[in-house]
């Protein structure tokens, strides 16, 4: 008995350290839109996360369309992720699938837009309402005498927008001096506000507009690069690296309110909460106003952090390729010693069988033995 015990004891240890040479990292998958700069800003922070946390598989995937998010969040789950992190298109499509992800035991961080649900382990992103109150204080500060105002808005129910929005209007309302005379639709996008700004033009004629607001730096560009109000401040959010900071740098843009993707938090949150860690249910990104007293510096503060994640990317890409090298040597060291131990086995079992027949083969002479 004690030597079957030897034996399986013996196949089993090597079989055991070849399986677990074949495990994989945690997996977190994220998912976003794209179809703005700040969407390509987000792109480029969970990259950036990626070549921090090198024991996570990272999956970025990035969608036209709600129903095409919503689509690439139930295979994440079916896959097998063990945490995803949602910019939430829509609620429409994405609520019901970020709510079966998280019954099904996925850790689900929501970045950046809130949907309708308690079902989330991690909210990472800004504090919309205080964003637009502070939008709001900065354009009552840049009207001290009061002016007429054209608002850039968005055709969305997405919450987070109406938070902003609610927040900017909360202090603009209450101030007498300040009027919002237009709010013209320009969904995020460059074009469809430099359309917005042309038609305005024709239906306000010669009404001065002494400030151009937009809850987009996108929208913005657009309002800008029409030229149809040339004496207007412009101001927004998001301050999206590279062509809005430039115009701040130039003055064409008085100021904009630099947003956090909040991209390295949730991938943190991701991580602590795989790993049995605490974690705060909400990570506020704290706004930065970017105006011509601070835009080199921040411009050289998010080159220099591309520049790091850059380097970390390549560093990360370098030990991954190591780390695959290693593992399948590991795997050929693990499946070597499973078939050395077989063959020693085999060897060990040919002799105890050899053994045994040589003593059989002696056993009828010394039974006869007995009886002379």
């Amino acid at each position: 008995m004690k030597f079957w015990r030897f034996v399986s004891f013996a196949f089993a240890v090597p079989f055991l350290f070849f399986l677990n040479s074949c495990e994989t990292g945690s997996g977190v998958a994220t998912f976003q839109r794209m179809s703005t700069s700040w969407d390509i800003a987000l792109m480029s922070d969970f990259q950036a996360a990626a070549a921090v946390y090198d024991d996570m598989d990272i999956i970025c995937h990035s969608a036209r369309s709600a129903e095409e998010q919503a689509s690439q969040i139930k295979k994440a789950v079916r896959h097998g992720a063990d945490a995803i992190v949602v910019n939430a298109m829509d609620s429409e499509h994405v609520l019901p699938v970020v709510e079966n992800a998280y019954d099904s035991g996925v850790y689900v961080i929501l970045l950046g837009n809130t949907i309708p649900t308690k079902k989330f382990h991690a909210f990472a992103g800004t504090n919309n309402m205080e964003l637009g109150t502070m939008a709001g204080h900065l354009v009552e500060n840049a009207l001290p005498d009061g002016g007429n105002v054209v608002e850039l808005t968005v055709d969305t129910d997405q919450p987070f927008f109406h938070e902003r929005k609610d927040g900017f209007h909360d202090v603009i309302d209450a101030n007498d001096k300040v009027n919002i005379i237009a709010s013209v639709v320009g969904d995020w996008s460059q074009e469809k506000a430099h359309a917005a700004i042309d038609s305005l033009k024709m239906s306000l004629g010669e009404t001065p507009v002494d400030l151009i607001y937009s809850y987009g730096d996108d929208m913005l560009l657009g309002a800008l690069k029409s030229g149809m109000y040339p004496n207007a401040k412009f101001v927004g959010t998001d301050g999206i690296p590279g062509e809005s900071l430039q115009h701040i740098a130039s003055g064409d843009i008085s100021f904009s309110i630099l947003t956090q993707t909040g991209a390295h938090d949730a991938i943190s949150a991701a991580y602590n909460l795989i790993n049995g860690f605490s974690c705060d249910r909400f990570v506020f990104c704290r706004p930065v106003l970017v105006d011509s007293t601070n835009v080199f510096a921040v411009s050289s503060s998010i080159s220099d952090t591309h520049f790091l994640a850059k380097k970390s990317m390549d560093l990360r890409s370098s030990l991954h390729k190591a780390k695959a090298r290693l593992s399948r040597y590991i795997d050929i060291l693990y499946l070597a010693l499973f078939l050395l131990t077989l063959s020693c086995l085999t060897l060990v079992l040919n002799i105890s069988s050899h053994r045994r027949r040589e003593k059989m083969a002696f056993a009828p002479d010394s039974l006869a033995g007995r009886f002379v």
